[in-house]
């Protein structure tokens, strides 16, 4: 009794999730950091400073894309966690590597702003898109057949999503196709799919929800 009482608090939800809010929170804070303020004279007036702000407008752009990015799949995130009564080893280093993809993420975001017309920092941010999407499923599948849902949660939705985040995983990859000769084109996709994790991310609740 002593030992699966020590297992079922080993096997809560609370480290990981205050791990994950930690790190997530750390992240959204590394990108503001690639945005700069521009150096002008001294007595540089309103239009000059404005003319400079376009200047880093692929900066701004990327911040703004990997924010909600990062702030759309905290939110899956979270909302998938909330659905577990317990976790495992396996779930906690699925999650673990889940982390590190999302620890990477400023790093193609200060290429793109840096090099906006350069189709590499696009090509590592969609190969993020495609990774990511893998966990996730192997987080929720692994939950699944571990039967570690709480017993609220609606499983015909929640199967819905988990084939459907398979799907995002080779959809994801469409963009790196063109990329090489349409960049612009390439990052208006991944905007267009990140507004669809938002939506998505607001599916999955359990039952007694209204």
């Amino acid at each position: 009794m002593q030992k699966e009482y020590f297992l079922d608090r080993f096997h809560r939800n609370e480290r990981i999730i205050g791990l994950s809010d930690g790190v997530f929170a750390i992240v959204l804070t590394l990108l503001v950091l690639e945005l700069r303020v521009p150096h002008l004279p001294e007595h540089a007036g309103a239009a000059e400073l404005w003319k400079a702000l376009y200047g880093i407008k692929s900066k701004i752009i990327g911040f703004l894309l990997s924010f909600l990015f990062i702030a759309s799949l905290w939110f899956s995130h979270n909302q998938l966690f909330k659905l577990f009564d317990k976790v495992d080893n396996a779930i906690l280093w699925y999650n673990n590597f889940l982390l590190l993809i999302v620890c990477f993420i400023p790093f193609p975001t200060a290429l793109i702003g840096e090099y906006p017309k350069n189709p590499v920092g696009i090509i590592l941010f969609g190969s993020i898109w495609i990774i990511i999407p893998l966990f996730i499923y192997l987080i929720g599948s692994r939950a699944y057949h571990k039967k570690y849902l709480h017993e609220s949660v609606d499983i015909g939705r929640y199967l819905f999503l988990r084939k459907m985040t398979l799907v995002y995983a080779p959809l994801s990859g469409l963009p790196l196709f063109f990329a090489w000769r349409a960049p612009t084109l390439a990052l208006l996709f991944y905007a267009l799919m990140m507004m669809g994790g938002i939506i998505a991310g607001f599916l999955v609740k359990v039952t007694d929800e209204e």
